[in-house]
């Protein structure tokens, strides 16, 4: 597909914060009322967020190419230099100034590595840390390498064009107590060890600590607090195979406790052997982590496991806002608590027989879809599922609001846990969606699906068809104005990440 800019939106080859105390009663006595009530959970009373978002509320939207294309490297053009591991590995340690640039590494590893041993390069208690054109691949594919990037207790760090494949055992990139980053035009992927062997190891964590008991656990000591944080036009792919079968927890990007921040502009591709293309949650409940707003918007999701949202801690201040992301055969996951996930605007496209729309592993803290887009022409086995861990009456966590379902019948709307709601109209009774539809023989509403353009036709079934509240709305972190292509959302608008253009458009 190509949009007015002439970019491809498929990939040229495979494919400040004000506080908000006094509201936190509306949001808890809603939160009470959410296994009766139909309406989504009451918005925080939120006028303004971090003033870095208006950076990305500015841009240009309908000429930018997506991250699959900004991110992507020539990796046969590269001038490899073959190096052993503990030959070329660096530590930068209280340094005001590090800049690390144009690096070419084919790396192997002599012997097997612990946490540090095989960290290619360590930035601990630096100031200002700039990487810049560093290619990595590590050609052992048993998992010795560790991390091409550690950063602990930095200030601010920034990566540019920066490749990293192979597999490791720990992350690509891991920032641990840091104070800001960004992270831009990177790509992490698969590295070919064999004719059906492509593996990658965890792509980025951004460790801001998690709470348990009250302490600030899961991370390097002398931490600094983070403050801001953005990845943006990135390409991850290719984590395909395991290792003999061995399943490690390695997401794409992960994320404990984010604090203000977006990912924009990513592109995932079959993340599928290693665990959620990202996995995003506030983890921390203590004073110092109060109203953050973290937003995954304009990315693109395709033929990954998984997406997930996690957490045992957090605050309900905190909000994770999805925002016009476009899925295609991928499923979400949902375990969190102590704060609202909204997915806003969001197009889920399922080009094969997919098991479900999202599975509640756990979830005690509500999750909205709203505005949002379900095609699935050859069906889902279930809509909402629920696992072993999660309460009897879990699904009632989820609400839908003006959320369309354009696919067959499902075998179950809810499923798990002595549950099991087939009809329609039992779920309906259950009282858990507003002003949503199900259009089990709508035709394709898309202009060209078959090229990846799922824009709506002016003519579709949808145009109008979403609730207006989001475009000027109580919470600033739930605002969405523009759609995918940077369109100004009408009103009403248009449920999914795409408001309708005609054919000639």
């Amino acid at each position: 597909m190509t949009w007015s800019g002439g970019r491809s939106l498929l990939p040229q080859s495979l494919p400040e914060t004000n506080a908000v105390m006094k509201c936190l009663p509306i949001l808890a006595m809603a939160c009470a009322a959410l296994a009766t009530a139909a309406d989504p959970p009451a918005m925080l009373v939120r006028d303004a967020i971090d003033t870095r978002f208006a950076v990305f509320d500015k841009l240009d939207l309908n000429d930018m190419p997506t991250g699959d294309v900004l991110a992507r490297h020539d990796v046969a053009a590269i001038d490899w230099q073959a190096v052993n591991g503990p030959d070329v590995k660096r530590t930068f340690r209280d340094q005001q100034d590090v800049v690390l640039r144009d690096l070419n590494l084919k790396v192997r590893w002599p012997k097997p590595t612990t946490k540090y041993s095989g960290t290619l390069f360590l930035f601990q208690n630096c100031e200002n840390v700039r990487i810049e054109d560093v290619h990595v691949a590590y050609l052992d594919p048993d998992y010795r390498a560790q991390h091409t990037f550690l950063f602990e207790n930095c200030g601010k760090v920034t990566i540019r064009g920066v490749y990293s494949a192979g597999a490791a055992e720990r992350i690509h990139i891991r920032l641990e107590g840091c104070r800001e980053y960004l992270i831009e035009r990177t790509e992490i992927a698969g590295w070919q060890y064999g004719p059906d062997d492509m593996r990658a190891g965890a792509g980025i964590l951004i460790n801001n600590g998690m709470t348990r008991k009250g302490v600030i656990a899961a991370i390097a000591k002398e931490r600094r607090e983070l403050e801001w944080g953005v990845i943006r036009d990135c390409w991850l792919h290719d984590y395909r195979n395991r290792d003999g079968g061995k399943w490690r927890n390695q997401d794409g990007i992960l994320f404990h406790a984010p604090s203000n921040g977006i990912v924009f502009n990513c592109v995932f591709d079959r993340w599928q052997a290693g665990d959620g293309a990202i996995d995003d949650s506030h983890r921390r409940n203590d004073p110092a982590y109060r109203n953050k707003v973290h937003r995954i918007e304009r990315c693109i999701f395709r033929d990954c496991a998984l997406v997930k949202t996690n957490g045992a801690t957090g605050n309900p201040d905190c909000i994770i806002a999805w925002v016009n992301n476009l899925y295609i055969d991928n499923w979400l996951a949902d375990y969190h608590k102590g704060w609202t996930n909204w997915h806003l605007h969001e197009t889920h496209i399922a080009t094969k027989p997919m098991p479900v729309f999202v599975k509640n592993w756990g979830v005690y803290g509500p999750t909205v879809f709203a505005n949002g887009l379900i095609h699935a022409p050859v069906g889902l086995q279930d809509v909402y599922w629920q696992s072993g861990k999660a309460e009897k009456d879990g699904y009632r966590r989820f609400r839908a609001d003006h959320l369309f379902y354009l696919m067959p019948k499902p075998n179950h709307w809810a499923r798990g846990l002595g549950v099991a709601i087939s009809s329609r109209e039992k779920w309906l009774a259950e009282g858990l969606e507003r002003d949503c539809q199900w259009l089990p023989e709508a035709a394709s509403p898309f202009l060209d699906p078959a090229k990846g353009d799922y824009r709506p036709r002016a003519s579709s079934v949808l145009v109008g068809k979403a609730s207006p509240a989001f475009l000027d709305p109580k919470d600033a972190g739930l605002r969405v104005r523009r759609d995918f292509l940077g369109v100004p959302r009408p009103n009403p608008p248009t449920p999914g990440a795409f408001e309708p253009r005609s054919a000639h458009q």
